[in-house]
């Protein structure tokens, strides 16, 4: 029984955190339709804001009425607690001051939930090493049904329209975060293919084939190029720590699901330059400044550093980007790199510990997928893709794809802390 758990030895009952996780995965990618783009104000503003932290709190409350022996949340080691408490307290210190207090303690409540949310799942992924197979199932599902409904939500709209909805994406802020999330589903697509038999039956390879082709298809539509950079480096960084054999097969599978993707491509509406493949080679040509190649984040970025400069060691608070930085037009909320979003925001005092907490949170279990099974794997792939995307783009800032790598990665950490308990060692 997937979604129950055993209780006394022998009886089972409802795993209603495992529900509520795959539900998530399932339906929050198309309730943001109905959400996003929504109001600057009012209840509209919120919820659009909040969904997500909401969903959040709902499964943390409800591992805290199921109980465990083990604890219901895991205690960081004596380094992550001191970055945790030092850009904490800053992230607090800084909302008080900035420019748009609102959009600070939103964006550090989001945050603070995103990291309870981690700190107890891992705990609950450690006493249920079968859960993740049923996550990457309902992230596969939702993303399809989501992908069918935009394509649906598309047939027959004129070029403008088209360019409105590049920057007001049903359900993601503009087309290239949905690139995140096609990114990530390439990824666990992945994982669910090429896995142990025995863990998925061989007759279900034919859908994740279709699922694989169709992850492809999106991604390239959506013209992120930032995604498809990120995902090909995620790969190739796996493959070289994760010292496995039967990657030609992978490669063969993918390259073939990209080819049939880019054709599937063609036939979504791209009646713009900010769709479809056309889009990768937007401001690319031969006489291009640095500049218009990378979108306009130069400029952001430089506009950023300039500002930072001015407040080093405390920033300006989370989320403030597009009321401070001229480059941004008033649009982007974050600068479109991790490391100076996190000075930007919270200065040296506050994004050097943040910066420090998530390299921790990365690279150890990078270092260890040599000992991950193939589930595992995919896992970590679908995080790491979101974090290197990081450097380019707001992938570690926008509230669903840091979902997605706070679910993911709390995964691998659990199976992370067996493996080592199995060695007695501790994490």
């Amino acid at each position: 029984m997937m979604f129950g758990r055993l209780k006394n030895g022998a009886a089972r009952e409802p795993d209603w955190v495992l529900i509520l996780l795959c539900a998530g995965l399932l339906f929050i990618p198309t309730l943001r339709v109905f959400l996003i783009p929504g109001e600057d104000t009012g209840f509209l503003y919120f919820a659009a804001n909040g969904h997500i932290s909401l969903f959040q709190v709902l499964c943390v409350s409800t591992l805290i009425l199921n109980g465990r022996e083990d604890g219901v949340l895991l205690r960081p080691g004596n380094m992550a607690l001191v970055c945790i408490a030092l850009w904490l307290g800053v992230a607090v210190l800084t909302a008080f001051q900035a420019t748009v207090p609102l959009h600070a303690w939103i964006k550090t409540d989001q945050y603070v939930i995103h990291l309870i949310f981690a700190l107890a799942l891992i705990p609950y992924f450690q006493s249920r090493q079968d859960v993740l197979k049923p996550l990457m199932l309902a992230l596969i599902c939702g993303f399809a049904f989501y992908s069918l409904v935009m394509v649906i939500r598309f047939q027959g709209l004129t070029a403008l329209e088209m360019e409105q909805l590049s920057w007001n994406m049903p359900g993601f802020s503009n087309v290239r975060t949905l690139g995140f999330y096609a990114a990530v589903a390439v990824m666990i697509a992945n994982g669910l293919l090429f896995c142990r038999r025995e863990t998925i039956p061989r007759g279900g390879q034919a859908l994740f084939i279709l699922c694989l082709i169709w992850s492809w298809g999106l991604l390239l539509w959506t013209g992120s190029r930032g995604a498809v950079l990120s995902l090909c480096a995620a790969a190739l960084i796996m493959v070289f720590f994760a010292k496995r054999s039967g990657y030609w097969r992978v490669l063969g599978v993918n390259l073939l699901a990209i080819l049939l993707g880019a054709v599937a491509a063609f036939f979504v509406p791209v009646d713009h330059g900010s769709f479809g493949l056309q889009r990768f080679f937007i401001g690319t040509y031969a006489d291009a400044t640095v500049n218009q190649i990378s979108s306009g984040r130069l400029e952001i970025w430089t506009e950023a550093l300039s500002l930072w400069a001015q407040q080093p060691l405390l920033g300006y608070g989370s989320g403030q980007s597009r009321f401070l930085i001229e480059a941004t037009q008033g649009v982007f909320a974050q600068p479109h790199n991790v490391v100076i979003n996190a000075i930007f925001s919270w200065g040296l005092m506050g994004g050097i510990p943040y910066l420090l907490f998530m390299a921790m949170v990365i690279l150890k279990p990078l270092i260890a997928l040599r000992h991950m099974d193939g589930l595992t794997l995919a896992a970590f792939g679908g995080a790491f893709v979101l974090a290197l995307n990081a450097a380019i783009d707001g992938s570690l800032y926008h509230a669903f794809p840091l979902l997605l790598f706070t679910c993911f990665m709390s995964a691998v950490w659990a199976q992370l802390r067996i493996f080592h308990n199995a060695h007695s060692m501790t994490v």
